[in-house]
């Protein structure tokens, strides 16, 4: 049973809606002046917000927007669910919440916003076991090889059922990202300088470019702690484009040993595809 909070813009609106009590914990509201205060200090309280984006105007998308940027911060952030109670214009109206990464779904029966829940709810424990999609691209790769000396890790991209976007990972921060999501196991920072240092993955990382411009990186102990922090405030303003409501420090982990010694670890689904 999810706790969700039903917004309209009149209380028919919300009443009608509040019909999901039968399934979940479910209450309605009216979208006013100070709502979005209101929803910020009892964020925590909900799992979903779902808001009747039905008369398709910028009252109800400027409170999605606000909505968004509030709840960046919040660590577990509730859902954002856009629905409308019309299949007119339907398309353009997905599209909108699409592209604001956030869910959406036809009001115009009740299983559809109950199908969408239960995948919501389905997708987040998922994500809490098995974390989000991450896809690593290789590039300059020679037919019929893989991961070889030569290649470029060119991108890294996170991947939702809603879209999939490029992470602006500096060639450093690509190049650690690809060390940790290849090796599945645990490491200290001193594991990841000495890994890097040594494999000739990394010693001769993009020379099948052969360009005159250096496309190495050299890491120390505490580079690679700065390069961990920098993949996470990447993570951070980057996962709730796409939806994710996750801490990065959920995804980028770090364990610690009895010794007290750190180690990090990569909890997330990764692919690398090869490409010349």
């Amino acid at each position: 049973m999810a706790r969700i909070l039903v917004l309209g813009r009149y209380p028919s609106e919300g009443a009608a809606l509040s019909r999901l009590q039968g399934e979940h914990d479910a209450r309605s509201g009216v979208i006013r002046d100070g709502i979005l205060d209101d929803i910020d200090a009892r964020a925590n309280e909900f799992d979903i917000i779902i808001i009747d984006v039905t008369p398709n105007d910028p009252v109800e998308w400027n409170l999605v927007d606000d909505l968004r940027r509030a709840m960046v911060l919040k660590r577990p952030a509730p859902v954002i669910l856009c629905v409308s109670r019309s299949r007119y214009g339907g398309t353009a109206v997905r599209l909108d919440a699409e592209r604001r990464g956030v869910r959406f779904a036809y009001a115009d029966r009740l299983e559809c916003v109950l199908d969408e829940i239960d995948l919501i709810l389905l997708e987040a424990k998922r994500l809490a076991s098995t974390g989000p999609s991450f896809l690593i691209v290789h590039r300059y790769s020679t037919p019929g090889t893989i991961c070889l000396p030569g290649e470029e890790v060119s991108v890294v991209l996170l991947s939702s059922r809603c879209q999939t976007i490029p992470l602006p990972f500096s060639l450093a921060t690509r190049i650690l990202f690809n060390q940790i999501a290849s090796c599945r196991l645990p490491q200290s920072a001193s594991q990841i300088e000495a890994s890097i240092k040594v494999d000739e993955f990394y010693t001769r990382h993009a020379a099948n470019a052969q360009t005159k411009s250096r496309q190495t990186r050299s890491f120390s102990r505490p580079a690679v702690k700065e390069y961990v922090k920098r993949i996470r405030q990447i993570m951070a303003s980057t996962l709730p484009a796409v939806g994710i409501n996750m801490d990065p420090c959920e995804i980028l982990r770090s364990e610690r040993t009895t010794g007290n010694e750190v180690l990090y670890r990569l909890q997330a689904n990764v692919r690398i595809i090869h490409t010349r």
